[in-house]
């Protein structure tokens, strides 16, 4: 079996650097490639279809037009093959627009939420 390096970059109680964990049963170990140090996954995103308007992704949340845009957007993001990278970018950068089928607005709720329960460490 093999091992892993766990390494979350998050606060909190979290395991020694370089400490090491049995990856979880039915877990594939993929080899170190291009999609972990850059953003090459995201030629592979759903968003990036010829028929799908970026501007959908985009849109002021608060624009007239704004509710159907988003559905449209999130209505892709269900369907998208690279949507936990997407979450993970999107929590790390901070980017405004539609990300992993959440709008800026409800992802800083959900981080806040998320930094409010966090313990000491």
């Amino acid at each position: 079996m093999h091992e892993l390096e766990v390494s979350t970059g998050r606060r909190g109680p979290s395991r020694p650097r370089g400490s090491h964990v049995a990856p979880w049963q039915g877990a594939r170990v993929l080899p170190a490639g291009p999609w972990r140090t850059g953003r090459e996954w995201m030629r592979r995103g759903a968003c990036t279809a010829p028929d799908i308007d970026p501007d959908w992704f985009t849109v002021e949340e608060t624009a007239p037009d704004a509710a159907t845009a988003i559905a449209h957007a999130k209505a892709v993001c269900r369907g998208c093959p690279v949507r936990l990278l997407c979450r993970i970018h999107a929590d790390e950068t901070g980017e405004y627009g539609i990300y992993a089928g959440e709008t800026h607005t409800e992802r800083t709720r959900r981080l806040h939420r998320w930094h409010r329960l966090e313990l000491p460490a």
